[in-house]
C-alpha cells in the first residue's frame, strides 16, 4: 500500500493527537448540564438529551489525563472537568463503585455494577492521579480495586463476574451490550481489568495490587489464550466452559501488546518471557489471517467462517500499536509494514476531514458509515487517542 498523507513518525502522530484533542475539547463539553454530551451523531450533530454513560466519561477522563501526562498540559481543565463530573454523578456514595448510566442532567438511570465499567473508571482515575497527585483520585482508584476484588471476584473458580446489581448482588442479564453474549465471565472484561490493574500498579505501588495483577496475568493466559493457535477465547460460564467460538481480531491484537505492558509492570521474568512469546503468536495470527486485501483488520470472524461486513475504527487503532509492539519484540519487518499500512488505511478511510474525528466504521467498499456515533456510550477518544500517545512514545525512542 502506498504510504501517503501522514508519514509513519512521531510528528505525524503528534499532529493526529492534536486534532483529536481539539475536537474533543471543542465539541464535547456540555455547557447546559455540565460534564460532556452523551452523544454526537456521525454528522457532528449533538443529541442534547442523550443519556450519559460511564464508559464514555471514564475514557474522556483517561484521554485528557494521558495527554497532559505526555506534555499537553493546556488540556488540564478538561481532565479536571471529567473527574469532577464522574465524582459528582457516577460515583455511588452509598454502595461504592460507579453507576452505568445517568440521564442528560446527571440523574441516575442504571446503577448496575458492570465490572468492565469499574475497570475503566479505575484506569482513568489512576491516569488522573499520575497527573494531579490528588488523594481523592487515588482513593477512588483503590476503592474500585477493592470492590472488584471483594465483590466481583469469584472466590471459588477465579476470575471476575461480568456484572452485579447496584448493591453488588447477583443479577440476570449481565451482558455488557446487545452485541455481547450474556455470559458471566468474558475475555473483554478481564482484558480491561488487566489494563486497569497495570496502570494502578504503575502509579501506586501496593503489594495487594501487585499480587492481584500477577494472579490476573496467569489467569488470562490460562483461560483466554489458546497457547497453540494464539486465538482468544471470548465467553465462558461460571466453571470456565467456553460458550462461543468466534474470533475478535481487534481484541487479539490489543491483547498482544497490553499483556506485554502488564508483565513489564509486574516484573516477573518468567511471565514476561511467556507474554512475549504469546504476544508474537497472537500478532502473527492477526497478521496472516485477520486482515483484508486493503490491510485493514476484520472486526470478527464467526464460528461458521464468515467475517463481519464492516471494519470498525478501534481494531485499526489497536492494530497500529499491536503490530509495532510486535516489531519492537523481534524486528520482523512484516509487523512494521502492517502497522504502517494500517496507519495509511486510517488516513484514507477513517478520518473525517470535513467534520473531524474518525468514523465509527467503514464498509467493505471503503465508504464511511455515517449512521453511527462520532461520540457516544461506545465511541470515545480512548482507542485512537491512546494509539497516538503510544506511538509518539515509541517512535520518539527509535
Amino acid at each position: 500500500m502506498e504510504k501517503i498523507l501522514y508519514g509513519f513518525h512521531a510528528e505525524a502522530f503528534e499532529k493526529e493527537l492534536e486534532e483529536l484533542l481539539t475536537w474533543w475539547s471543542g465539541h464535547m463539553p456540555d455547557p447546559e448540564n455540565g460534564g460532556f454530551w452523551g452523544k454526537i451523531r456521525g454528522n457532528n450533530q449533538v443529541e442534547k438529551y442523550a443519556d450519559k454513560g460511564i464508559i464514555l466519561n471514564a475514557r474522556i477522563l483517561w484521554f485528557f489525563s494521558a495527554a497532559c501526562n505526555l506534555g499537553y498540559s493546556q488540556y488540564r481543565p478538561w481532565a479536571d472537568k471529567a473527574f469532577e463530573y464522574l465524582m459528582a454523578h457516577f460515583a455511588d456514595k452509598e454502595f461504592g463503585g460507579v453507576y452505568w448510566m445517568v440521564d442528560c442532567h446527571g440523574g441516575l438511570l442504571n446503577g448496575k455494577k458492570q465490572s468492565y465499567a469499574q475497570a475503566f473508571a479505575l484506569y482513568a482515575a489512576t491516569e488522573y492521579y499520575q497527573l494531579c497527585g490528588m488523594e481523592s483520585s487515588l482513593a477512588l482508584a483503590m476503592q474500585l480495586f477493592y470492590k472488584l476484588e471483594d465483590e466481583a471476584k469469584d472466590p471459588f473458580q477465579g476470575g471476575y463476574i461480568e456484572a452485579l446489581d447496584q448493591q453488588w448482588q447477583a443479577m440476570k442479564n449481565v451482558a455488557l451490550s446487545e452485541k455481547e453474549e450474556d455470559d458471566v465471565k468474558t475475555m473483554n472484561t478481564h482484558l480491561h481489568i488487566l489494563e486497569a490493574y497495570t496502570n494502578l500498579a504503575r502509579a501506586f505501588h501496593n503489594e495487594k495490587v501487585m499480587s492481584a495483577l500477577d494472579e490476573l496475568i496467569r489467569l488470562y493466559i490460562k483461560w483466554f489464550i489458546d497457547g497453540e493457535t494464539g486465538r482468544l477465547k471470548l465467553f465462558f460460564d461460571l466453571d470456565w466452559n467456553e460458550r462461543v467460538s468466534h474470533t475478535s481480531y481487534g481484541h487479539e491484537i490489543e491483547t498482544a501488546w497490553l499483556l506485554n505492558e502488564a508483565c513489564k509492570v509486574c516484573g516477573n521474568p518468567e511471565l514476561t518471557a511467556q507474554a512475549k512469546d504469546l504476544g508474537l503468536k497472537i500478532a502473527k495470527r492477526v497478521l496472516t489471517g485477520g486482515r483484508d486485501e486493503k490491510a485493514a483488520i476484520y472486526n470478527e470472524k464467526y464460528s461458521d467462517g464468515h467475517f463481519h461486513h464492516q471494519r470498525d475504527w478501534w481494531p485499526q487503532a489497536e492494530g497500529v500499536v499491536g503490530f509495532f509492539d510486535a516489531y519492537q519484540q523481534n524486528y520482523n519487518e512484516a509487523f512494521l509494514l502492517a502497522a504502517e499500512d494500517l496507519w495509511t488505511y486510517i488516513q484514507l478511510y477513517f478520518k473525517d476531514f470535513q467534520n473531524g474525528e474518525w468514523y465509527w466504521a467503514v464498509n467493505e467498499d471503503g465508504t464511511p458509515d455515517t449512521s453511527q456515533d462520532k461520540a457516544g456510550p461506545w465511541k470515545a477518544p480512548y482507542h485512537n487517542g491512546r494509539m497516538c500517545i503510544e506511538m509518539i512514545r515509541r517512535l520518539s525512542n527509535v
